[in-house]
């Protein structure tokens, strides 16, 4: 049993990948041997290639911004539902902004909900 692999040096290298999103994930579940399975980053980050959303390089920073403003349970339920499900990935509202070619407004959950967004 490890830690997660994203862990390193104390410092969460999945934020390198995801930015300052990641800071809502309790270190401790980093650290948990088995726990850390169940994050909703790690998830993303080790789903083959091959499951991934197409847009999940350009959405992870778009998204971030906005899935900051919600509790980590909101981010996780919406991130299981649309990002991490092939099958309903194309009712995400962020991803039919990028089929379209539109630019994707500041405060857009997956589901459609619009937000504010503090701090931007």
């Amino acid at each position: 049993m490890m830690p997660c692999f994203k862990f390193n040096d104390n410092r969460k290298c999945c934020f390198d990948i995801f930015g300052k999103v990641v800071n809502y994930v309790d270190e401790s579940l980093c650290k948990s041997d088995e726990g850390y399975r169940d994050c909703i980053f790690y998830m993303m980050i080790t789903l083959p290639k091959d499951k991934q959303c197409k847009f999940m390089d350009a959405c992870k920073h778009v998204a971030s911004i906005t899935l900051s403003q919600v509790p980590y349970s909101e981010m996780k339920k919406q991130c299981e539902t649309y990002c991490l499900n092939e099958e309903n990935r194309r009712n995400c509202a962020i991803y039919t902004y990028f089929d379209e070619l539109k630019e994707v407004p500041i405060g857009l959950l997956p589901d459609g909900t619009m937000i504010k967004v503090m701090d931007y």
